[in-house]
């Protein structure tokens, strides 16, 4: 078929192009958007495994405070039974045997120390006493506190 200058041409095609490049980025656009997604998600496991890491190294020395706040309990247990002992063993040795109300002061025991504390009852009641709180000869109900230091605790 022969061609004449004057012949009409049907116009060339440029859409399919633009098409296709709009599908393109279109898709460039997904792949962004996934990739922000996973750096998301692996920046939480991150901070998830860095929070769990973290606690684990702490949890050691809270067990071992535990240890040593058991051991003071224990202590002072102990130190409780000496000052039954010894408010069983006589009527006015305790009575008469302390300096402001402190019967032991800094016991050495089993490894730490123990402090016993004695406190008239009967006249902690009575405002009247000028503040003498501390045992003598007329009492007759006495408060025993016990504190143990063991390792710092």
């Amino acid at each position: 078929m022969n061609h004449h200058a004057f012949q009409p041409q049907l116009p060339r095609r440029r859409r399919e192009r633009s098409v296709q490049t709009q599908y393109n980025s279109g898709k460039g656009m997904g792949r962004g958007a996934a990739l922000m997604l996973a750096l998301f998600a692996m920046m939480v496991v991150g901070t998830t495994t860095l929070s769990y890491v973290a606690s684990r190294e702490t949890s050691s020395s809270i067990a071992a405070n535990a240890q040593l706040a058991a051991d003071a309990r224990t202590l002072a247990s102990s130190g409780m039974s000496i000052a039954k002992g010894i408010l069983r063993s006589s009527e006015t040795i305790w009575r008469r045997n302390h300096v402001a109300g402190v019967l032991l002061n800094n016991y050495a025991l089993d490894g730490g120390t123990v402090t016993v504390r004695l406190v008239d009852i009967v006249k902690r009641a009575n405002p009247a006493n000028g503040g003498n709180i501390f045992p003598d000869d007329s009492t007759t109900e006495v408060e025993v506190t016990v504190s143990s230091t063991r390792g710092g605790a």
